[in-house]
């Protein structure tokens, strides 16, 4: 059971960074009906990403398959003070177990202190942390589980923060502002995929 989920979840993050890499290039517009949607959907190659529908602050992206089962995952990318891309944070469809009913992967840049490990606090609830697993050529990767208590609070919410620490600047956390506008609305569209 373990290793399958490790398995899931390592084919999951390796989609994540196809959806990392074609940010701006491969997305294909959005659609609000279902005949433009799979119109679209036929104009993209298989392996490649497109944008299904968006949730407010987030983005209900799949993969095209040859099966016509599409893997989906909800995205967002993170802005610093400046407006600029630093870091994405993307829910993925895992099976739910007996203490994590959702998981998430976020990306920083290279550059982040992996030692301080990332945190994330929704409204008032208390900070919690999770070690970075990796890095890979695009950035680094913290994989976040969930469990049904943390779900509720993001569905309650209106925003988190995520707090990553530049390796070159350790006493500057940066703060990144998760926005939790449409979360539910996108989690319950993601869960029915």
């Amino acid at each position: 059971m373990k290793l399958t989920f490790l398995i899931g979840f390592f084919v999951t993050f390796c989609s994540n960074l196809s959806f990392a890499q074609t940010i701006n290039n491969d997305i294909v517009q959005e659609t609000n009906s279902t005949q433009n949607l799979n119109a679209i959907r036929n104009t993209v190659a298989v392996g490649q990403a497109y944008k299904k529908e968006d949730f407010g602050a987030w983005t209900l992206r799949c993969v095209r398959t040859e099966e016509g089962v599409d893997p989906c995952q909800l995205f967002q990318l993170l802005l610093g003070p400046d407006g600029s891309p630093v870091a994405e944070f993307t829910m993925i469809n895992l099976q739910p177990s007996e203490n994590i009913v959702a998981g998430a992967n976020v990306v920083t840049p290279l550059e982040t202190l992996l030692t301080s490990q990332l945190i994330i606090k929704v409204g008032d609830k208390m900070n919690q942390t999770y070690p970075f697993s990796f890095c890979v050529e695009i950035g680094c990767v913290a994989r976040v589980g969930f469990s049904s208590t943390d779900l509720e609070n993001y569905k309650k919410g209106n925003s988190a923060v995520i707090t990553i620490v530049p390796a070159n600047a350790p006493d500057s956390p940066q703060n990144l502002t998760l926005s939790l506008k449409g979360f539910t609305d996108g989690y319950t569209a993601l869960r029915t995929q």
